[in-house]
């Protein structure tokens, strides 16, 4: 997981998320310190059809687990 680099191989990294054209869904918990809330707004700069939600925790990168309601409540 620390060394997936969705580039490999594929050429520059802004230039590889801009050629997905898929909608993305990019999840953020606000308090997560494993996956902070700045590398997901780094990572939705250079998508196309995204929708970035973050969602405010108290339980950092757990926040996914214990606010799932709420998070999913934010997706639609």
């Amino acid at each position: 997981m620390d060394t997936h680099d969705l580039s490999r191989g594929r050429g520059r990294y802004a230039e590889v998320l801009a050629g997905i054209r898929q909608p993305i869904l990019v999840g953020s918990i606000g308090s997560d310190m494993l996956y902070v809330s700045e590398e997901q707004r780094t990572l939705t700069a250079h998508l196309r059809r995204v929708r970035l939600v973050v969602v405010d925790s108290i339980h950092g990168h757990d926040g996914f687990l214990i606010d799932a309601a709420r998070a999913r409540s934010l997706r639609s």
